[in-house]
């Protein structure tokens, strides 16, 4: 039989094309292994081209003379339908389980995966557990890797956060799964770590690398892969689902303190506005109060000076109009021309003091508006003249002439 058309290496090409197809392939990451049965490996046989034997790098005396279908170092999944002669091969394990040779495959050169230790350890691991297992897979699940950045390398943590997600996976992987801290992949150190977990579980988990399974066939171990790293991606949306909806419950609050806080400001200019608006209300009233008080004083002093005016022009008028009275009586009896014009200046002061009588009352009529007015003529010259004489005899007294001119406007 050819060797690509048996059961066993379609099952293998298809499980790596697989493995490509979900995306945990990225250029050559990701190996694949399986333990060949021996009645598979008498199908195949015919084609085997034996090379020389190359050290494992560790030492599996369980599978020592076994047979192993593995992927290339450096190959890439994406080719493993597409050139499977090139991408992947059959090695052959000397009888002490210290040495590979290659029989089948990497027509163009190459050697197995990188991996091969971590492979044949586990492979042996799983084989001293239960014969039936024989597939060990490697790849570089996404959301198991990011998943490694924000939780605690710790195997409960990772099993309750998985097994919480969907309900298949405490089923698919019942004893859980196990976390090797990061180590450098490929050496003998993450090989160990991983085989030790092995005996616990199926699937360990390499921090910030990626996910390695073990099972008894392709579909068994590619399906718990898949539920796993399904398991993942749904944690991982919903951390984000979380996370985002914290950022808007934050927001919400932010937002509620805000309009909070805009409301107590609001509220305290209210308040100060208030307090503006009674301060000036209370001032306005005061200012309304003492206008009021100096209006009534106001009037109350108009008042009082209306009644002074009256009585000063009632208790002055009536004691000048005797004192004319008396002056013209008095001209009767007096000759002398010195008499007369002490009669005269008594007579002019009389009627100077009547007409200052006759003026206040006149402001009152003007102030109260019942002031007529009545035009007449009069003489300039008769008033001059008039004041001379009432300060003539003043001026005799300190030997002082008084004269006057005039200039009449009609000449």
């Amino acid at each position: 039989m050819k060797f690509l058309d048996a059961e066993f290496v379609q099952g293998f090409i298809r499980m790596a094309d697989d493995g490509w197809q979900q995306g945990w392939h990225e250029r050559n990451g990701g190996n694949l292994s399986y333990r060949v049965k021996p009645e598979e490996v008498e199908l195949v046989k015919e084609n085997f081209e034996p090379k020389e034997f190359q050290p494992i790098g560790t030492t599996v005396p369980a599978l020592a003379g076994e047979y192993f279908l593995v992927t290339g170092s450096g190959k890439y999944f994406r080719n493993v339908s597409i050139k499977p002669e090139d991408s992947i091969c059959m090695i052959e394990l000397d009888d002490k389980g210290e040495n590979y040779r290659i029989v089948w495959g990497l027509v163009n050169g190459g050697r197995p995966t990188s991996e091969l230790p971590s492979h044949l350890m586990n492979l042996e691991v799983k084989k001293l557990q239960d014969p039936d297992y024989r597939v060990v897979y490697h790849a570089h699940t996404t959301n198991i890797i990011a998943l490694t950045f924000v939780l605690p390398l710790e195997d409960k943590v990772f099993t309750r956060e998985l097994w919480e997600m969907a309900t298949e996976c405490p089923v698919v992987f019942p004893d859980g799964v196990g976390v090797v801290p990061w180590m450098v992949p490929g050496g003998r150190e993450i090989a160990v770590a991983t085989s030790e977990l092995m005996k616990k579980y199926d699937l360990a988990i390499w921090a910030h690398h990626g996910t390695f399974a073990a099972g008894k066939d392709f579909d068994l171990t590619f399906g718990l892969m898949h539920t796993v790293e399904k398991s993942a991606e749904i944690l991982v949306k919903m951390l984000s689902m979380q996370q985002a909806l914290s950022k808007a419950l934050n927001a919400r609050r932010s937002l509620l303190w805000q309009i909070t806080l805009m409301a107590l400001l609001a509220m305290t200019a209210a308040v100060v506005l208030l307090c503006y608006i009674f301060k000036d209300t209370k001032k306005e009233r005061i200012y309304r109060e003492n206008l009021e008080e100096a209006n009534t004083e106001i009037q109350r002093i108009m008042n009082q000076r209306e009644r002074l005016l009256l009585t000063i022009t009632h208790d002055i008028k009536a004691p000048v109009a005797s004192i004319s009275g008396f002056i013209d009586l008095m001209r009767a009896h007096v000759s002398d021309e010195k008499g007369i014009n002490y009669i005269d200046n008594i007579a002019s002061s009389a009627s100077h003091l009547s007409r200052l009588v006759a003026s206040l009352l006149d402001y009152h009529k003007l102030e109260n508006g019942l002031l007529e007015l009545h035009p007449s003529s009069f003489s300039p010259a008769s008033l001059i003249q008039q004041c001379i004489e009432g300060m003539r005899m003043q001026a005799e007294k300190k030997n002082l002439v008084l004269s006057s001119s005039y200039q009449d406007k009609a000449a």
